[in-house]
């Protein structure tokens, strides 16, 4: 007992509850801190830990203290610490041996004693007598007896002894000399030679001296070396070790045995003593516990070699699996001749590593089982409790006794702690793939062995500082192991063979996956390629590492983000074609092959369920945190079950996208291997009967543009896979592409644009961003910047434009066999769309240098690529626009008084310049066309109309007037310094760029006023009119407004700028006429965004065609002597009768409504699914300014009432688009002008009756006047109207024709009109087969009903066939009428004027419902209406 001073008094006992207690614990607790070895007392040390314990329990001995106050604190002070048990028994057994002989006095100790609950230690250590007074022991004598026993059996038996009649000295001589200090005076040579004296001198047994010689290489393993050579030079095989060896391990599987089912046996038995206690069976409990302290022998009673315990168990085996592992790898072992004495057997592990697994996918499958049963549910989250607390205690280190028993597992763990990779390789080949690995000691002594081989390298690279360098690993001292590696070549030839056998099981030392990754990091970022482009082989060596270990480990371990940014920076030196192979095996095939991996799988499937049944709008911030924490270490299964979610739930994107805020760099580039993932699986993209777009790919493409606006998301594989899905002819995957440049480009496609919208994009480009598009700039300005450097990156960016090119060149062929046109039509807008949404952008965020680099020539667009001509100039207009205006900076420069030029001098410099840059673009031009084209048009101006657009012809006034109207530029109070300064810079740049633009558009005029006598030449005694006009539809006017709305407005303006010019041989009015008369077939052909466009420029050209008619004065500045609206070319001058007058002009802009409404009321008549819309979309499109008269609107009105009717169950989208279209033609009709307002109308004759097939018809309706009549005081000149067979106005020339050409010119337009016919019936005969599949359909729903739908089907034939034989009657009668009006224009004059007067512009329509001719119309005509061209 340690001296000095009290350390309690006896007003601690007093005062026990209010301070005594804690004064006790306090300084206990301070003593055990304090004190390092409480079991001993030093004399520097005054006041120790067993002093403090002697007046606690003498004051309780002593009746100072009450035993029941202070029994809870010491059973609470055993767990204080190991060794405290311990010393309360040595005080009481000091306080034992001070009370012997006391009587009475005793008591006190004996229950405290019996209350000390340590009976084990009590047993060892107090008197027999003390045990049996205090009830420890029940039976004194018995217990005496077995004791003696026992010490005679440890210490004075003896099994064996000198059987062979050896000598004791010789094994202490033997022990002596394997055991001294080896120096180098001490070898194996001089050793053996010792040894083989010894033999012989003593008579000492060979085996028993080679069992000494491996326990001394058992005690001593750092001096393997010299054991091992020793072994090596004595006589002995294999077998005989591997006997040797067998024994000891057989021995200590048995005393491994029995101390863990004496551990079991004193655990229960604890148990039943504190239960048998509560009961009031205390004797019982006692003599059970006196029993087993018995029997058990204290600490060291498992035995002397294996070192008793579970501890010494522990500790010796490893030392016997040292010595095996150093004798194998040493080759004096052999590893099959050992492997015989392990146990357990192979077939057992086998079996339990593959339950394992089975139970692993079992648990996988029941998660995609959905129970509807309340039982079942119940069974699932019982089972699913189970499966829990296995992980636990499979995860738990204190668990891993089981391997401790397990020989061929610690025979593992010291193969890898002596460094013989080769035989734990061989070792492990017996069992399936990662079976040993799966243990965690196998897999963390295999982590050491790599640390202690990776050290050098790592300190070399891991780019650290020196103070947080870390622990330095001492090498493998073994010079049978591994070496240490230095350069990279061996780390991939030793390292990266383990780290693959290590798989996910890497996880258990987080410390070598960093390593592994900073060096691996250090090495791809220093890595140099060769000439060619070849890269190391640790390039992809690594590739391998991090597929079967690095990122499978990553899953294996708990919200670690650290680990994956530190993975991220060594994967993002990969392109994304590499990673995405990762990623696939990671998600695909990795998961599935371990056990560990799918259970984790299973688990965090489980989580993102939950998580993804409570994400809305107000519970992002917790729901994203709980996202990003699942997501950081296996990111693929979380993000692709999100995929599906939002597939299915489109209200879920906004909510999602804003959840995905935390995720790591590494989840990032996941979640765009998933979208691509999800994109290239075989799910049908058409729904709704092949009418629309499956909504789950509407649904991915929008979250993947949102996405990849707001994080940074890998564009490379996303956009790779739109481009070959066009180049497998797929079109439909563009939406994806739409959806990104909208969204992370800010660019929309021009056809959402409101008409002053569509305006401003006619500016410069600062009025395109303040009033052109809805998109606010700085929104999208980081993630355009991304997009354009993806592009680039990846070349794709052109590449794209030319797929889409193609593809919309052939969509139309590759989608015949769809079911409907409708989703042709779709795809087609699709790519149109797509492709100039996509060229805009290019063109606002790639430089002209860039896009110069990469574009191919015009020539080769059209000719390698067979990309058409709108397409092509598309393309390389902006670098057209380029090359001019760098020639025309360059040619300003070349003048030194630059800065004075005028405007005429800045014109010519402008012209210059063009000459220059298009002259030899014209030349490539020519030959991509045949030589025909060029004789009817010049190839300079099929370049003009190419290369120019809307900003090179006018200037948007009123819009930057408007623009400058809402900036204030004046200073307030509620606005700060800035903003003003903001505003007032804005509205002077504005200003100055309507400066520019002018300019320009003065400059580009003066260069098409110039250019314009060359554009048509008359060749000859060709006509100008026909072919010229007809070349320059098909060529350009037609595909170019049918681009772009933009595009559609530029086209009716150019025709107008023709006009304007005064173009030498280009007939406006037969331009016009040209586009007016028939557009049936143009309609008919027309997708649903092209009838938008073409709507759009038909209304521009109405616009400038209403102008001319709505005032003489109008027309008489701007027609009258205008060489558009010549009638008679001569090859003198014209003369005044040679132009259209205004009266002429008006009956000519009446047969244009009046042809426009006969091609759209086919149309709508048509039945046809196309026609009848794209007619509908036209109207509204031209609703402005057509319909215009009063009975034309009413014949359109009728006809859409009856597609309302007809639709309206049926196509349910056609009747929408017409009862929207009824709505707003019914509120223009009270603007709308009868015909006697829009043109003199002539006086019809009476009319005179005649039969046609059995009905009485007036001769009005079919007929026309001879005679034009006075109306109002205006004199209508006679003239002479002339229709060709498709209609048009002809203009006769001053020359004569031949007579053949007037005898075959009725023929042909019968015989056109014939075919026309015969076109139309056929295509009643499909409307009726059509109607007739219907009622068949109809028949069989109703079966009721058969009777009535038989005479249904008979009437309706037969209906149809007297209507068709009726309109076949009229259309003979009008052949016929045509014929004798041509015959009889034979004998009058060559030389007549185109203007047609109101005789022959008058149509075969019903009139209004309130004239009494049109009642007396409904009775005798059918409804269909007649319309005839001019007469």
């Amino acid at each position: 007992m340690a001296g000095g001073g009290r350390l309690f008094t006896s007003e601690t006992w007093k005062n026990w509850d209010k301070s005594g207690k804690a004064e006790v614990v306090q300084t206990l607790k301070q003593l055990v801190k304090d004190d390092q070895n409480p079991g001993l007392t030093t004399p520097e040390q005054p006041k120790d830990l067993s002093q403090a314990l002697y007046e606690f329990l003498s004051a309780i001995v002593k009746g100072q203290l009450r035993r029941d106050y202070a029994r809870p604190l010491l059973t609470d002070m055993v767990n204080w610490h190991p060794d405290m048990a311990s010393q309360l028994v040595e005080v009481a057994l000091v306080l034992d041996l001070e009370t012997v002989g006391q009587g009475r006095a005793r008591e006190p100790l004996l229950a405290l004693v019996k209350s000390l609950d340590a009976d084990r230690l009590l047993k060892e250590r107090l008197e027999i007598e003390t045990l049996g007074d205090a009830s420890v022991v029940k039976h004194k004598k018995n217990f005496h007896t077995k004791q003696i026993k026992v010490k005679t059996k440890l210490f004075y038996k003896q099994q064996k002894f000198n059987l062979l009649r050896e000598e004791s000295e010789g094994y202490a001589k033997l022990i002596t000399e394997l055991n001294q200090d080896i120096t180098p005076r001490v070898t194996p040579d001089s050793i053996i030679q010792v040894i083989r004296s010894l033999i012989g001198g003593f008579n000492l047994d060979p085996n028993r001296v080679l069992d000494l010689i491996l326990e001394s290489l058992e005690s001593r393993p750092h001096l393997h070396e010299f054991y091992t050579g020793l072994l090596s030079r004595y006589p002995c095989e294999s077998a005989t070790i591997s006997e040797i060896l067998g024994f000891k391990l057989n021995h200590c599987i048995e005393a491994s045995t029995s101390s863990q089912v004496k551990k079991e046996e004193a655990n229960t038995g604890r148990k039943e003593g504190e239960s048998s206690s509560s009961g009031g069976r205390k004797e019982e409990g006692q003599s059970s516990k006196k029993e087993e302290g018995v029997g058990g022998g204290g600490k060291d009673g498992g035995g002397k070699d294996c070192g008793g315990g579970g501890g010494g168990v522990r500790g010796n085996t490893a030392g016997i699996y040292t010595t095996i592992a150093l004798l194998i790898q040493a080759n004096i072992l052999h590893l099959n001749d050992i492997y015989a004495w392990l146990s357990p057997e192979d077939t057992p592990m086998i079996e339990e590593y593959q339950s394992e697994e089975n139970e692993a996918k079992e648990a996988s499958r029941r998660f995609y089982v959905i129970s509807t049963k309340d039982k079942d549910k119940e069974k699932e989250k019982e089972k699913e409790r189970e499966e829990e607390e296995k992980e636990r205690e499979r995860d738990d280190p204190t668990n891993w006794e089981k391997y401790q028993s397990n020989q061929k597992i610690q025979l593992c763990i010291a193969l890898l702690k002596v460094g013989a990779w080769e035989h734990f390789q061989e070792v492990s080949r017996r069992f399936p793939d990662y079976c040993l690995i799966s243990c965690p000691p196998v897999s963390q002594a295999l982590c050491k062995l790599v640390h202690s081989i990776i050290e050098p390298i790592y300190r070399k690279s891991c780019g650290l500082p020196t103070r947080v360098s870390g622990r330095v690993v001492e090498c493998l001292d073994n010079p049978l192991g591994p070496p240490p590696v230095h350069n990279l070549s061996d780390l991939s030839a030793s390292v990266f063979p383990m780290l693959s056998a290590l798989g996910p099981h890497l996880s258990h030392d987080p410390a070598l996956m960093y390593k592994m990754v900073r060096v691996a990091k250090h090495a791809l970022k220093q890595m140099k390629i060769g000439s060619e482009g070849v890269k190391p082989p640790f390039y992809y060596e690594f590739l391998d590492v991090l597929d079967d270990a690095l990122l499978p480990a990553l899953s294996m371990m708990e919200y670690n983000p650290c680990m994956a940014q530190e993975l991220w920076q060594a994967l993002k030196c990969y392109p994304y074609q590499h990673r995405y192979k990762l990623y696939g095996r990671w998600k695909n095939e990795t998961s599935h092959q371990h056990p560990a991996l799918v259970r984790c799988r299973t688990q965090l499937l489980k989580k993102a369920k939950f998580i993804m049944m409570r994400i809305t709008k107000e519970t992002i911030k917790p729901v994203s945190r709980s996202i990003g924490k699942l997501t950081h270490n296996n990111p693929g299964p979380v993000l692709h079950y999100i995929l599906i979610q939002v597939q299915l739930y489109d209200n879920m994107i906004g909510p999602v996208v804003d959840s995905l805020k935390y995720l790591t760099p590494l989840s990032y580039d996941v979640l765009g291997y998933c979208i691509v993932e999800v994109l290239s699986e075989n799910k049908e993209r058409i729904a709704n009967d092949a009418m629309a777009f499956s909504p789950w790919l509407q649904s991915l493409s929008s979250f993947c543009g949102s996405s990849c606006k707001k994080y940074t998301i890998e564009l490379g594989g996303i956009l790779q896979f739109v481009a070959n899905q066009l180049k497998a002819e797929k079109s439909i995957d563009l939406l994806i592409l739409r959806e990104i440049v909208q969204k992370m480009g800010g660019t929309d496609t021009l056809e959402d644009l409101t008409p002053d919208q569509l305006d401003a994009m006619c500016g410069g480009e600062l009025l395109k961003r303040e009033a052109g598009w809805y998109q606010q700039e700085r929104n999208t300005k980081r993630s355009s910047v991304r997009l354009k450097e993806a592009l680039l990156d990846n070349h794709l960016a052109v590449p794209l434009l030319l797929l889409m090119a193609q593809q919309r060149s052939s969509v139309v062929y590759n989608q015949t066999e769809s079911p409907h046109l409708k989703l042709v039509g779709k795809l087609y807008d699709q790519c149109q769309d797509t492709m100039v949404q996509f060229g805009s952008y290019l063109s606002q965020v790639v430089t002209i240098q860039e896009l110069t680099d990469r574009l191919p020539t015009i020539g080769t667009l059209l000719s390698e690529y067979h990309i058409n001509a709108d397409v092509a100039f598309f393309l390389a207009r902006p670098l057209f626009i380029h090359i001019l205006n760098s020639k025309y900076d360059e040619l300003r420069r070349q003048d030194k008084v630059d800065k004075k030029l005028t405007l005429e001098q800045k014109k010519a410099r402008y012209l210059e310049a063009c000459t220059e840059v298009f002259t030899p673009i014209v030349s490539s031009i020519r030959p991509h066309f045949s030589m025909k084209v060029w004789e009817d048009m010049d190839p300079s101006f099929f370049l003009i109309f190419w290369t120019l657009n809307m900003s090179d012809l006018e200037v948007p006034e009123h819009v930057y007037e408007k623009e400058l109207k809402k900036i204030d530029a004046n200073p307030s109070a509620n606005k700060r310094k800035k903003e003003t300064e903001r505003l007032v810079a804005l509205k002077e740049k504005l200003q100055e760029e309507e400066r520019r633009q002018k300019e320009h558009v003065d400059r580009v005029l003066a260069w098409l006023q110039q250019e314009k006598d060359r554009w048509f030449m008359l060749k000859g005694a060709r006509s100008p009119k026909t072919d010229t006009v007809t070349a320059f539809l098909q060529l350009c006017l037609f595909p170019r407004c049918t681009f772009t709305a933009l595009d559609a407005i530029y086209c009716a303006k150019f025709v107008k700028m023709l006009h304007s010019l005064k173009t030498p041989n280009f007939s406006t009015l037969i331009c016009y006429d040209r586009m007016f008369c028939d557009i049936t077939y143009t309609v008919a052909s027309c997708t649903e965004q092209e009838a938008n466009r073409y709507a759009r420029f038909l209304l521009g050209t109405l616009d400038t065609v209403m102008e001319w008619h709505a005032s003489p004065d109008n027309y008489e500045r701007e027609c009258a002597s205008f060489p558009g609206f010549v009638t008679k070319y001569r090859v003198s001058r014209q003369e005044a009768n040679d132009y259209v007058d205004y009266e002429n002009y008006r009956h000519v802009v009446h047969k244009w409504h009046y042809k426009i409404t006969k091609a759209l009321v086919t149309c709508l008549e048509s039945g046809d699914y196309i026609q009848i819309r794209n007619a509908i979309l036209i109207l509204q499109g031209v609703i402005q300014r057509f319909p215009a008269i009063t009975n034309l609107a009413a014949v359109i009105e009728k006809r859409i009432e009856k597609v309302k009717s007809n639709e309206r169950h049926r196509r349910n989208d056609l009747y929408v688009l017409a009862n929207s279209y009824s709505g707003r033609l019914k509120a223009i009709k009270p603007s709308l002008m009868p015909e006697t307002d829009f043109h003199i109308v002539p006086k019809r004759p009476q009319p005179t009756s005649r039969s046609v097939n059995g009905t009485t018809d007036n001769a009005s309706s079919t007929g026309e006047p001879k005679t034009p009549t006075n109306t109002s005081d205006v004199k209508v000149t006679k003239m002479e109207t002339i229709e060709t067979a498709n209609g048009e106005v002809e203009i006769k020339e001053e020359k004569e024709e031949k007579e053949s050409k007037k005898a075959d010119s009725p023929s042909k337009s019968s015989k056109e009109k014939r075919e026309t016919s015969d076109k139309k019936a056929s295509e009643n005969v499909e409307v009726k087969k059509e109607e007739k599949e219907r009622d068949k359909e109809k028949e069989e729903k109703r079966e009721k009903k058969e009777k009535e739908k038989k005479e249904e089907r008979e009437e309706k034939p037969r209906k149809r066939s007297k209507e068709s034989k009726r309109s076949k009657q009229y259309e003979d009668e009008d052949h016929r009428e045509e014929e004798e009006r041509h015959a009889s224009s034979g004998d009058r004059e060559r030389e007549s004027s185109v203007a047609s007067n109101s005789s022959s512009t008058s149509a075969k329509m019903d009139p209004p419902e309130g004239s009494p001719r049109g009642s007396k119309r409904r009775k005798t005509e059918h409804s269909k209406v007649s319309i005839e061209g001019l007469a």
